[in-house]
C-alpha cells in the first residue's frame, strides 16, 4: 500500500475538540479509509495479477531453487550413506 499511497501514514483531522464528537467522527473516517483502501487494494492486485502473468515473481523462483537445493542435497545424503 506505500506504492500506491506513496508514503507510510496517511493523517487526516477529524477537525473537533469534542471527545465524543471525534468518536463519530472517527468512525465515519475509518468507514471512509477503509473504503479507500479495499479499493486500492483491488488495484494493487489487479496490476499484481497482470505482472504475474507475463512472468514468475522472485517468491516463486525461490521455491524453485530451494525445491531443486533440497533435492541436490538428498541426493548427495543418498549417495553418501550408500558409499
Amino acid at each position: 500500500m506505500q506504492a500506491h499511497y506513496g508514503r507510510r501514514e496517511i493523517v487526516r483531522a477529524l477537525r473537533t475538540s469534542d471527545p465524543t464528537e471525534a468518536k463519530r467522527a472517527h468512525l465515519d473516517m475509518l468507514r471512509t479509509l477503509e473504503a479507500e483502501f479495499d479499493a486500492a487494494r483491488r488495484q494493487v492486485q489487479a496490476e499484481a495479477g497482470s505482472a504475474q502473468a507475463e512472468a514468475h515473481t522472485p517468491f516463486q523462483r525461490v521455491a524453485t531453487i530451494e525445491a531443486a537445493i533440497g533435492n541436490i542435497a538428498a541426493k548427495a545424503i543418498d549417495s553418501f550413506r550408500d558409499g
